[in-house]
């Protein structure tokens, strides 16, 4: 099926890839090192961003909510927008804590 001058290339070849490749993972091993800190701020960072949005979620509707209050409607249609807003500000709290 194969010569034996081409199996022995090919078994060569396979040698040499194997070799380049273990260089490779030490290469990897060692650059991974370097980057631990790196990824460790950036968990850090996920992790307050993470934190700070949650938060926000509970805090938008209640500052939507004393928002509001500080207005004085004088129209009809701004007292039908001021309760809209408040609702949506209600159902928008009660969702974040379901």
């Amino acid at each position: 099926m194969f010569e034996t001058g081409q199996l022995i290339r090919c078994q060569e070849r396979k040698t040499e890839l194997f070799q380049q490749s273990a260089a490779h993972r030490r290469i990897l091993v060692t650059e991974a090192k370097n980057f631990s800190p790196v990824v460790a701020w950036v968990d850090l960072g996920l992790d307050v961003g993470r934190k700070a949005s949650a938060g926000w979620s509970v805090l938008a509707p209640v500052l939507s909510l004393w928002r509001g209050r500080n207005r004085s409607p004088a129209g009809v249609a701004q007292k039908i927008a001021g309760a809209f807003s408040f609702f949506h500000a209600l159902t928008t709290l009660w969702k974040n804590w379901h």
